[in-house]
């Protein structure tokens, strides 16, 4: 089951598509975004994830898992095929069945280890090889810009021409959002690079289920925090 399918099920079994606009979406993820930046907000030390300490590094995992889900989310809702993307941002130039695998595999949502690393491959061979290079902190500068940037293109839009799969959208400007969440994507993987993302996103999903049980918040768009008082718990 890929991580699209997988989030599909996820929030129609919650009855949550109502709320899962493109909009609504990219405002979760700037959410997200905020949290990712408040663990390293205070640690200009930091030169890399290892000097974090385990429970850091733990929380760090989650929130990277966070930015990634309402990203592939987003791709999904408006119709942007983020490895596509990705080959376009990392290598303009490269011809598309040189990295017919790695495409294969992106959209088959696995997620595995290998991918990770496919990713940062790509990264290394490309003219963003630099990113590597970066600390923690400013990698995540760097993922604020780009969550910015994409803001920037939505709030060119009024509610109402943000449908699913953005059909009122100029071409060009769904080509940029298609770019700014492959480099979303990138950095992501490249913040990751110590970390197993693959175990840290199986770990956030189960943790968003039992945190959020179909039965108790069908239709209901309010934090679980406000069912843990309800006696169904």
């Amino acid at each position: 089951l890929s991580l699209k399918s997988y989030l599909r099920i996820f929030v129609s079994e919650r009855e949550w598509d109502q709320y899962h606009t493109p909009r609504n979406l990219l405002l979760a993820l700037c959410g997200e975004c905020g949290e990712l930046s408040e663990i390293m907000q205070w640690k200009n030390n930091v030169r890399r994830v290892s000097d974090l300490s385990r429970k850091d590094q733990v929380h760090l995992g989650e929130e990277i898992s966070d930015v990634f889900i309402y990203t592939i989310r987003l791709s999904d809702l408006t119709h942007i095929d983020v490895a596509k993307a990705m080959l376009l941002l990392l290598d303009p130039e490269a011809s598309h069945g040189k990295y017919e695998d790695f495409r294969v595999k992106y959209q088959s949502g696995n997620f595995h280890n290998v991918l990770l690393a496919d990713i940062v491959g790509y990264v290394r061979d490309s003219v963003m090889s630099d990113w590597l290079e970066l600390s923690p902190r400013d990698i995540v500068i760097r993922i604020n810009i780009a969550v910015g940037e994409l803001a920037s293109i939505f709030s060119g839009y009024e509610e109402e021409q943000c449908h699913v799969g953005l059909p009122l959208w100029r071409p060009e400007h769904v080509h940029q959002a298609a770019l700014v969440m492959a480099r979303i994507t990138a950095l992501l993987a490249c913040l990751a690079l110590p970390l197993d993302l693959s175990r840290c996103i199986k770990d956030k999903l189960a943790k968003n289920s039992a945190k959020y049980p179909a039965h108790l918040v069908k239709g209901s768009s309010a934090k679980y925090t406000a069912y843990k008082s309800d006696n169904r718990w």
